[in-house]
């Protein structure tokens, strides 16, 4: 296995190939959570905020910032959240471009 690793990294190749389909196990792996949009109010998603170990969500304005690159979905916001979201139905989160990975949500009260 390291000498795979180290053939790669000789080359430049630094991961691997994305999957030609849907991992029959994804169904079972935690997701990332999604919010419903103008449902979080400040105060709820500055509690939502400081529970996140990774530092995957952030205040900022008048919205609610969700870094999926930095999530690792333990699931601690949508405790504090309730009924105001939800696991993620989709797994699948490659992108070429970080900045694709950043969800805003308008928070309720700053209408």
């Amino acid at each position: 296995m390291a000498l795979w690793a180290l053939r790669g990294a000789r080359r430049g190749i630094v991961t691997t190939r994305f999957p030609r389909g849907p991992e029959p196990e994804a169904a079972d792996w935690p997701t990332p959570p999604q919010f419903r949009d103008d449902e979080i109010g400040t105060e709820l998603a500055l509690r939502m905020a400081a529970v996140c170990p990774s530092s995957a969500l952030e205040v900022a304005g008048s919205q609610l910032r969700l870094d999926l690159g930095r999530c690792t979905a333990c699931g601690r916001c949508l405790e504090v959240a309730l009924r105001l979201g939800h696991r993620r139905p989709d797994a699948l989160l490659a992108t070429r471009s970080a900045g694709n990975l950043v969800i805003s949500y308008r928070l309720g009260d700053a209408k």
